[in-house]
Protein backbone atom coordinates (compact mmCIF):
# COMPACT_ATOMS: atom_id res chain seq x y z
CA UNK A 1 0.00 0.00 0.00
CA UNK A 2 1.20 3.51 -0.75
CA UNK A 3 1.47 6.36 1.72
CA UNK A 4 -1.17 8.29 -0.23
CA UNK A 5 -3.57 5.36 0.00
CA UNK A 6 -2.85 5.04 3.73
CA UNK A 7 -3.74 8.74 4.19
CA UNK A 8 -7.00 8.18 2.30
CA UNK A 9 -7.83 4.98 4.22
CA UNK A 10 -7.19 6.73 7.55
CA UNK A 11 -9.45 9.58 6.40
CA UNK A 12 -6.66 12.11 6.80
CA UNK A 13 -7.20 13.03 3.15
CA UNK A 14 -10.29 12.99 0.99
CA UNK A 15 -10.19 13.00 -2.81
CA UNK A 16 -12.53 15.54 -4.42
CA UNK A 17 -13.73 13.85 -7.62
CA UNK A 18 -15.10 16.92 -9.49
CA UNK A 19 -11.86 18.88 -9.47
CA UNK A 20 -9.32 16.17 -8.71
CA UNK A 21 -7.57 17.42 -5.62
CA UNK A 22 -7.04 16.19 -2.07
CA UNK A 23 -8.70 17.89 0.88
CA UNK A 24 -7.44 17.46 4.44
CA UNK A 25 -10.19 16.27 6.77
CA UNK A 26 -10.74 17.71 10.25
CA UNK A 27 -9.01 14.74 11.89
CA UNK A 28 -6.31 15.07 9.24
CA UNK A 29 -5.58 18.67 10.25
CA UNK A 30 -4.83 17.53 13.82
CA UNK A 31 -2.84 14.50 12.67
CA UNK A 32 -0.65 16.46 10.27
CA UNK A 33 -0.09 19.21 12.82
CA UNK A 34 1.00 16.63 15.40
CA UNK A 35 3.25 15.11 12.73
CA UNK A 36 4.99 18.48 12.34
CA UNK A 37 3.38 19.89 9.20
CA UNK A 38 1.98 23.44 9.19
CA UNK A 39 -0.98 23.41 6.82
CA UNK A 40 -1.58 27.15 7.09
CA UNK A 41 1.91 27.86 5.78
CA UNK A 42 1.40 25.41 2.89
CA UNK A 43 -1.93 26.89 1.84
CA UNK A 44 -0.24 30.23 1.14
CA UNK A 45 2.32 28.85 -1.29
CA UNK A 46 2.07 29.47 -5.02
CA UNK A 47 2.05 25.78 -5.88
CA UNK A 48 -1.07 23.62 -5.74
CA UNK A 49 -1.89 22.57 -2.17
CA UNK A 50 -2.59 18.85 -2.63
CA UNK A 51 -3.36 17.09 -5.88
CA UNK A 52 -3.09 13.59 -7.29
CA UNK A 53 -0.27 12.87 -9.71
CA UNK A 54 0.16 9.57 -11.53
CA UNK A 55 3.36 7.75 -10.63
CA UNK A 56 4.28 6.10 -13.92
CA UNK A 57 6.41 3.39 -12.34
CA UNK A 58 3.73 2.34 -9.82
CA UNK A 59 0.69 3.23 -11.96
CA UNK A 60 -1.04 4.78 -8.93
CA UNK A 61 -1.63 8.36 -7.89
CA UNK A 62 0.68 9.87 -5.32
CA UNK A 63 0.26 13.07 -3.31
CA UNK A 64 1.72 16.04 -5.19
CA UNK A 65 1.80 19.74 -4.44
CA UNK A 66 2.83 21.65 -1.34
CA UNK A 67 1.47 19.02 1.07
CA UNK A 68 3.23 16.15 -0.71
CA UNK A 69 6.52 18.07 -0.67
CA UNK A 70 6.12 18.97 3.02
CA UNK A 71 5.35 15.38 3.95
CA UNK A 72 8.39 14.17 2.02
CA UNK A 73 10.59 16.80 3.68
CA UNK A 74 9.31 15.74 7.12
CA UNK A 75 10.09 12.07 6.39
CA UNK A 76 13.66 13.09 5.50
CA UNK A 77 13.92 15.17 8.70
CA UNK A 78 12.82 12.20 10.78
CA UNK A 79 15.39 9.99 9.07
CA UNK A 80 12.67 7.73 7.71
CA UNK A 81 13.79 8.30 4.11
CA UNK A 82 17.21 8.78 2.63
CA UNK A 83 18.30 9.71 -0.87
CA UNK A 84 19.90 7.05 -2.99
CA UNK A 85 22.65 7.65 -5.52
CA UNK A 86 20.08 8.78 -8.09
CA UNK A 87 18.49 12.19 -7.54
CA UNK A 88 15.01 10.78 -8.12
CA UNK A 89 14.98 7.74 -5.86
CA UNK A 90 14.73 7.34 -2.11
CA UNK A 91 15.02 4.45 0.28
CA UNK A 92 13.03 3.80 3.43
CA UNK A 93 15.39 3.36 6.37
CA UNK A 94 15.05 0.68 9.05
CA UNK A 95 13.90 3.41 11.45
CA UNK A 96 11.51 4.64 8.74
CA UNK A 97 9.89 1.23 8.31
CA UNK A 98 8.96 1.21 11.98
CA UNK A 99 7.85 4.87 11.96
CA UNK A 100 5.73 4.47 8.82
CA UNK A 101 4.15 1.33 10.26
CA UNK A 102 3.24 3.07 13.52
CA UNK A 103 2.18 6.42 12.06
CA UNK A 104 0.44 5.29 8.86
CA UNK A 105 -0.09 1.54 9.11
CA UNK A 106 2.27 0.79 6.22
CA UNK A 107 3.73 -2.72 6.05
CA UNK A 108 7.02 -3.67 4.44
CA UNK A 109 8.20 -7.11 3.28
Amino acid sequence: MSLTQALLDAEILHLEEQNPCYQVTEPGVAFLSDFGISLEKLRHQRRAFARPCLDWSERHDHLAGALGAALCERLFQLGWLEKRSSERTVQVTKHGREGLRKAFGLQFP
